[in-house]
């Protein structure tokens, strides 16, 4: 699966700077057909973007960075990304829930892992954030259902380093590391504290 998941295509808008040199690969070589563009670029423009250009090359590009010096602020490059899932109740990670998730987006978390509320779970597929409960249990009944009814089929979560996570941060999110977990989360937990600051960034 693709990462990040993006509501347009990342390509065209990675990194905005004029490309200065382009030269085409030494010949006689297996890199003849190949071309090596040289272009300047914010050091924060590039972060996170090393695993989506392998993403586009199939994997046979080859990146690297070299520091040029300091220059003028050249401006906001945050883009537009989609909502964030967050979690609605602390708990365990159930596949029913987890199911429920991920037909509404993208999710970084398995089943069994601890969870709290405000922390994010995963990546919708439209504008604008939304609690979801992974901790939810299927009600039990008394009638018989099929097989087809009782498996719960999931997508495997998607999982990020940090730097992609560096990148994936909005305003209002943090990033929580740990010698085990690396967890990204909302700057106010409760949907009630993050409603109050929405309201106050307004005014």
């Amino acid at each position: 699966m693709s990462w990040p998941p993006r509501p347009r295509d990342t390509r065209q808008t990675r990194p905005r700077s004029p490309v200065a040199a382009a030269r085409p690969g030494w010949p006689g070589s297996t890199r003849a057909k190949r071309r090596t563009p040289r272009q300047p670029a914010p050091t924060r423009r590039v972060r996170g973007f090393r695993n989506t250009f392998l993403t586009i090359t199939g994997g046979t590009g080859i990146m690297g960075s070299l520091l040029l010096g300091y220059r003028p602020w050249a401006g906001d490059f945050r883009e537009q990304r989609n909502g964030a899932m967050t979690a609605s109740s602390p708990g365990n990670v159930l596949a029913f829930g987890l199911a429920n998730a991920q037909e509404r987006g993208f999710t970084f978390i398995e089943p069994g892992e601890q969870v709290y509320e405000g922390m994010i779970v995963g990546i919708q597929k439209r504008p604008g954030d939304m609690s979801v409960n992974v901790c939810k249990e299927k009600k039990q009944t008394n009638m018989r259902s099929s097989n087809a009814d009782i498996m719960v089929r999931l997508t495997p979560a998607t999982k990020m380093s940090l730097e992609q996570c560096l990148d994936f941060l909005a305003d209002d999110e943090l990033l929580e590391v740990t010698p085990k977990h690396i967890r990204l989360r909302k700057r106010h937990l409760t949907e009630v504290d993050r409603a109050r600051a929405h309201r106050a960034a307004q005014v």
